[in-house]
């Protein structure tokens, strides 16, 4: 017997949710528990939600699917949902459309099996160098739920990045177990579920089979189903020229990538987004940055360093998201690497290097960089 699927799925050209994997970066991060007063802008526990954003003023349309509903419109009643609420609430939709579909061998719901939503904390950004400092999981079972939530004191500093985006510092973990001491306790719960599900849940299941891997283990969870209501977002509204177009210019695209058509489309697109997102009145300058907004942070003319948190890290690399004095004082032969003839670095990315190894104080290295290449300081 084939399996059947509810119609929304099939007109959106659903595939099989159990294929589906994440990208490689998301869209929330952490904060404070906040509210501007225009209830457009809202942070709490971890999560950022911008009302105003382009997915948002969608979110409430009949068309719109349930991932970008539950991706985007995290308020209820005034009030904020946790990631963790907000994916809940996602999956319960989902049972709910899906109470139809029937898995032909068994006769039983495709959406009856055992799932833990998890999310992560971190030094910083690269699984290889950083580690967890905080881990939330909550098991979700027949609509009854176990939460389980650690914080975990790592054997390396915290980025100023990271600690301005979760709020977490050292001095919040000085009693905390490390990662070895809790590792029997999160590989436990984690193999009570069948199903994983996380918003870029890929990062998170990174980190922790990194961290076991650093303890000289395996943590096998190749047998999980993987959910990731980013990633399903985008499948099931994907964001190809042909439906910029249906959606900024209306109609279907005629001739769909012939040149020609392609370079007419794009500026009619530009053009519908600029009146949908009130950028009328926008410069060139102002489109430029809103498509490159990271360029901002760059420390001269390339990526390879950037500002972050009033301090210049490396943008590449094992010890990408990390102080490049930082990285200096702990593995120098690396910092000495970039700025040799060896490698093949900007002559910008070099200086900055030399700056870094000639051991000089920090507020003075980093007001030299933002002479000479812009960026960062003054904030005091």
């Amino acid at each position: 017997m084939v399996s059947r699927r509810p119609k929304e799925l099939q007109a959106s050209g659903y595939n099989d949710l159990r294929r589906i994997s994440p990208p490689e970066n998301g869209r929330f991060r952490a904060g404070h528990r906040t509210q501007d007063e225009a209830g457009k802008r809202v942070q709490r526990d971890g999560l950022h939600v911008d009302k105003s954003h382009a997915g948002a003023r969608q979110g409430k349309t009949e068309k719109s699917s349930l991932a970008a509903r539950w991706s985007n419109e995290y308020l209820e009643g005034g009030q904020a949902l946790t990631r963790f609420e907000g994916m809940l609430r996602f999956f319960d939709e989902c049972r709910t459309v899906w109470k139809t579909y029937f898995d032909g061998r068994s006769g039983q719901t495709v959406m009856n099996k055992i799932m833990i939503a998890f999310d992560v904390e971190t030094t910083g950004k690269n699984p290889e160098t950083d580690q967890i400092v905080e881990i939330s999981m909550c098991l979700y079972e027949a609509g009854k739920e176990r939460a389980m939530t650690l914080r975990i004191r790592p054997d390396i500093t915290i980025t100023k990045g990271a600690e301005a985006v979760h709020g977490i510092s050292m001095e919040d973990l000085a009693d905390s177990p490390r990662f070895p001491e809790v590792a029997d306790q999160i590989e436990s719960f984690l193999a009570t579920s069948n199903v994983l599900v996380g918003y870029n849940v890929r990062f998170d299941i990174r980190f922790v089979e990194e961290e076991f891997k650093r303890m000289g283990r395996v943590l096998d969870l190749s047998d999980k189903l993987v959910v990731d209501p980013l990633r399903i977002w985008q499948v099931l509204e994907p964001r190809t020229l042909t439906d910029a177009y249906r959606r900024f210019v209306g109609g279907s695209l005629e001739d769909a990538h012939s040149a020609e058509a392609d370079v007419q489309a794009a500026v009619n697109v530009l053009r519908g987004m600029r009146r949908t997102f009130n950028l009328e009145e926008s410069t060139w300058e102002d489109l430029a940055a809103l498509t490159q907004p990271e360029k901002t942070t760059w420390v001269g003319p390339t990526n390879h360093l950037v500002w972050s948190a009033g301090e210049v890290v490396f943008g590449f690399g094992k010890w990408a998201g990390r102080s490049i004095l930082e990285v200096a004082r702990r593995d120098r032969s690396y910092v000495e690497w970039v700025n040799s003839d060896r490698a093949d670095f900007p002559a910008h990315v070099r200086s900055v290097c030399r700056g870094a190894l000639s051991r000089i104080d920090e507020e003075t290295f980093h007001a030299r960089i933002s002479a000479t290449l812009g960026g960062p300081p003054p904030s005091e």
